[in-house]
């Protein structure tokens, strides 16, 4: 029998630790991939619990939830009902302000120019509650555009266009802007009769002729340089009609209700009263005749800033005039006619007295 190799243990035990190694690695290998299972398992089921009981408690709201539903039934038909319209009036407003791009598309006979409008109209319930009415940002363009038509068209010098060319254009663009924001106005009449409204307003129109002249003279010379009779009857025209619209629908009707409603956020503590009086509140929300000092101020001086220097002490003047027949009358129409009966009394005044420089 040969002898052994004093290495053959160390190779045989070598071998024996081989072959144990072999027959314990897929054992380790299932342990980890057991151990892995099961915290995954722990997890999903705490996963899972977690889930059961928000579903638990989700099913004990939902009796809350059905009572408050039926609860609150007629509120959520208003709002199904009134928000959409609010929705499409703003997006109306903001197809009809882009007048760059809609005169673009017709200048380069674009017919799709036209789906910029909606035929349908939208009209407002003045019984509705005021959170449910425009606001007065809302409606802040459609009050604007008229004014500023106005005077953009008569801005252009008289060298390019001429006056009666120039009255003209000016009459036809705010008349088609008054007839298409017609809807978004707040009434003209109001509680009162309006014959005696009427009635009113030409008288108050002869007394702000008076304040007028009296006021202004001072401060501008007797003589002027005559009118030619077709820019002057077609100035008399628009300021008697179309001007002395937007300009109460503007300042009587937006300018002095907003600054009201600003001075009422104000002091009753509001942080934010004009963003407050902007957004929040809207001019059908004004009672009759409402007013107060601050928006009597605020409305006279915006009234005043759109004249010329020179007729801003008679301009203020006369937008009190106006705001006391707002108070005293409670409505615009009042105020539209007096307005236009000013100015086509004071245009009449002047051009049989020549006192041109004061119309």
């Amino acid at each position: 029998m040969p002898e052994s190799h004093p290495l053959d243990h160390v190779r045989e035990r070598d071998d024996r630790l081989a072959r144990a190694r072999r027959r314990l690695a897929p054992t380790a290998r299932r342990r980890a991939l057991g151990g892995r299972c099961e915290r995954g398992q722990a997890e999903l089921a705490g996963f899972g619990g977690e889930l059961e009981r928000g579903l638990r408690g989700l099913l004990e709201l939902t009796p809350g939830l059905g009572v408050l539903d039926r609860i609150d039934a007629l509120a959520e038909r208003d709002d199904e009902a009134v928000e959409p319209l609010e929705r499409r009036i703003v997006a109306e407003q903001g197809a009809d302000g882009t007048l760059g791009r809609r005169l673009h598309a017709l200048l380069i006979g674009c017919s799709e120019w036209t789906l910029y409008r909606r035929l349908a109209a939208v009209a407002y319930d003045p019984q509705m509650a005021g959170a449910r009415k425009p606001s007065n940002y809302s409606v802040l363009f459609t009050y604007v555009l008229p004014y500023f038509l106005y005077v953009g068209v008569l801005s252009v010098p008289a060298e390019t266009l001429p006056r009666a060319w120039a009255y003209a254009l000016a009459l036809a663009a705010s008349g088609g802007a008054l007839v298409w924001g017609w809807r978004w106005y707040v009434p003209l009449r109001g509680p009162r009769n309006p014959v005696g409204s009427a009635l009113a307003g030409v008288g108050a129109g002869v007394a702000g002729v008076a304040l007028w002249v009296a006021i202004k003279r001072p401060f501008f010379p007797v003589e002027g340089s005559p009118w030619q009779p077709l820019p002057f009857w077609l100035r008399l025209v628009a300021s008697g009609t179309v001007v002395a619209l937007f300009e109460e629908l503007l300042f009587r009707g937006l300018v002095l209700r907003t600054a009201l409603q600003w001075d009422e956020a104000r002091r009753a503590g509001s942080r934010e009263a004009l963003a407050e009086a902007l957004h929040e509140r809207s001019p059908f929300g004004v009672s009759p005749g409402a007013w107060s000092p601050a928006a009597l101020l605020v409305s006279s001086v915006a009234f005043a800033a759109g004249h010329l220097p020179g007729e801003w002490p008679a301009a203020f003047v006369y937008g009190l005039l106006m705001a006391g027949l707002w108070i005293w009358r409670g409505d615009l129409l009042s105020c539209v006619v007096a307005h236009g009966t000013t100015n086509v009394v004071l245009a009449v005044w002047v051009r049989a007295t020549g006192q041109w420089a004061l119309w």
